[in-house]
């Protein structure tokens, strides 16, 4: 079994846990079995050089636009990921992909994307601090209905 807490890296108070689950149901020769284990990740990665990300405002949006492809940068040249925070849109890859707006929906849509960059920690490399997440906010202020 699998579950997940996250804090979307917003705050240090908690930890992102990993629970794990390995279960035997036993047979004739041996009694069942249960193992669990957890495993704790920092929401920051506090070690090594700091870094910054560099990720333009976004200008407002017509309800036509369907996609709007986002770029960010790290100032470590670590790859950027980002995530929507609130809004009617999804990601894929680091392309925003708009939902289509019911025609009784008011107007206008708030939409925020998160850039963030968790860092470096491998050994054998360079130890990189995770960056400040960047929000962009930004909205979609007409639209033909669906």
């Amino acid at each position: 079994r699998f579950s997940r807490e996250t804090t979307a890296f917003t705050t240090d108070k908690h930890a992102c846990e990993l629970w794990f689950l390995a279960s035997h149901p036993g047979s004739g020769y041996y009694k069942p079995a249960i193992l669990q284990a957890v495993m704790h990740i920092p929401v920051r990665n506090k070690l090594g050089a700091r870094q910054k990300l560099a990720f333009q405002p976004i200008p407002d949006q017509d309800g036509d636009v369907t996609t709007l492809a986002l770029h960010a940068a790290s100032s470590a040249g670590l790859p950027v990921h980002f995530y929507i925070r609130e809004g009617s849109a999804f990601l894929k890859g680091s392309t925003l992909v708009f939902t289509k707006i019911p025609a009784n929906a008011r107007l206008p849509i708030k939409v925020t994307v998160v850039a963030w960059q968790y860092g470096r920690a491998q050994p054998g490399s360079q130890p990189i601090q995770t960056a400040p997440p960047v929000l962009r906010t930004f909205y979609i202020r007409g639209h033909k209905p669906i």
